[in-house]
């Protein structure tokens, strides 16, 4: 379809020109009003007016000094898992159904259990030993169902 320019003259640019101006005004001083406001905040906040948490970058801290503490007992096991399942099924594994997947998570919970005691095979883990009993008796119940 071709492009007409016949109806521009019946425009009124006139009107265009205020209602554009008009709708800039408006939000110009919508955006002062936000830095007025912003201003304000940081005012407060440097006279101590408010209080900022400290929850969100004290919890990240205490979350590293705690990975960091597991990572010297466990070391990356994370990045090992992946191989020690596939070495269990080099086959490859079907989960079909909820049982399937049930039973499988709490496997792979006891194979964690059982890379971490290796890791510290020298002297021993308890906790995983505790563990293994527990994924054990949980892994002997979901295979009663099935």
């Amino acid at each position: 379809m071709p492009v007409s320019f016949e109806h521009w003259k019946d425009i009124d640019h006139e009107q265009i020109k205020r209602d554009f101006d008009a709708s800039l005004e408006r939000n110009l001083r919508s955006h002062m009003k936000l830095d007025k406001l912003w201003s304000e905040m940081d005012k407060a906040l440097k006279k101590g007016d408010v209080k900022v948490s400290n929850f969100v970058p004290e919890k990240l801290q205490a979350l590293i000094k705690l990975y960091e503490e597991r990572n010297k007992v466990y070391g990356n096991d994370y990045h090992e898992n992946g191989r020690l399942m596939a070495a269990l099924f080099p086959s490859g594994v079907t989960l079909a159904t909820a049982d399937d997947f049930n039973r499988y998570s709490i496997l792979v919970h006891i194979v964690t259990k059982v890379g971490r005691y290796v890791r510290n095979f020298k002297e021993g883990h308890p906790d995983s030993l505790d563990d293994l009993i527990v994924y054990a008796a949980m892994l002997a119940e979901l295979d009663q169902r099935t």
